[in-house]
């Protein structure tokens, strides 16, 4: 599929307006507004408690079709809310690439927010994140990124680490990852794109929801709690991996082998890119800057 194809861009909400009501009839007169856009997707409200997801880049297809085919799936087994397909649309004339409409997900983006506030959710998030992981069968879908195994970050990692906010801890942060147990348990439904930007909070400050499944994949479960470095302070990282360990049944072992693999997920998955792309914003490489300064403490969770 080629990259130089069109893609939707904040300015298009006229043409967001027409493959809506060309789609279904009675949307026609729903007011529609650019509310966001990430690495992959671009987002529009759509009146009151609809969202349109369409991708920006080619690269970008393969998100929204695996949120077609596997979120009513996913919403049937995570214990927190997650967006749900109202309407799947396929490519046309118009717009050449497959899009969705889901409902909104009430709540605020834990990025917006201090760790420390964010520590609220650590349990609830937890406990979200272990009913996802359960053995996922062979046909889920695979995500080359997250994944595969830990180790075969390890090559792109070491151009990433000689970046300037990175170099002074190359070494730390290689052996991170080099150093981390192999993964040889199950291969689970993970969401493969956990952080604060990813997750929401109700008014209290607590768990409201998950969204943007785009890299949903079958993995290592670390992938998904390396949320832990980038979301919480020391003491909600303890809280989280506590409650995550009691609520799946694992032991001391299992337990001190998922922090390590989740630690070198985070310097490898998400750290890296973060202080590394030029698509990551500045909001999203201070993300990067928190996680790198969480992943360098002492942490007595080990």
């Amino acid at each position: 599929m080629s990259s130089a194809l069109p893609f939707i861009t904040a300015n298009d909400v006229g043409l967001v307006h027409d493959l809506l009501s060309r789609h279904v009839s009675q949307w026609k007169p729903l007011p529609i507004r650019c509310v966001g856009q990430g690495w992959d997707t671009i987002i529009f409200d759509v009146g009151d408690g609809l969202v349109a997801r369409f991708p920006v880049r080619a690269q970008s297809v393969d998100t929204i079709m695996r949120e077609q085919q596997w979120l009513g799936y996913i919403a049937s087994v995570i214990a927190t809310n997650t967006p749900q397909v109202v309407h799947t649309c396929p490519p046309d004339d118009t717009f050449p690439y497959p899009w969705l409409v889901t409902r909104w997900v009430d709540g605020d983006l834990a990025l917006g927010c201090s760790p420390d506030l964010r520590d609220r959710a650590a349990r609830s998030l937890a406990l979200a994140v272990a009913s996802l992981h359960r053995e996922a069968p062979r046909d889920a879908p695979t995500n080359p990124f997250r994944g595969v195994a830990l180790g075969v970050r390890l090559e792109r990692l070491s151009d990433d680490v000689n970046c300037p906010e990175m170099l002074p801890y190359s070494e730390r942060l290689l052996h991170a990852v080099a150093d981390a147990p192999t993964y040889d348990g199950a291969l689970v439904w993970c969401h493969g794109d956990l952080h604060p930007g990813n997750f929401l909070l109700d008014e209290q400050g607590d768990l409201a929801g998950v969204i943007d499944f785009g890299d949903l994949t079958r993995g290592d479960p670390a992938v998904d709690c390396a949320t832990a470095w980038l979301s919480f302070t020391s003491a909600g990282r303890a809280t989280y991996f506590e409650t995550y360990c009691q609520a799946r049944g694992l032991d001391n072992d299992a337990r001190v082998s998922l922090i390590s693999r989740s630690r070198g997920w985070a310097v490898a998955a998400f750290i890296a890119p973060l202080l590394t792309s030029p698509l990551a914003s500045e909001r999203y490489r201070a993300l990067g800057r928190y996680g790198l300064s969480q992943v360098l403490l002492d942490d007595s969770l080990t």
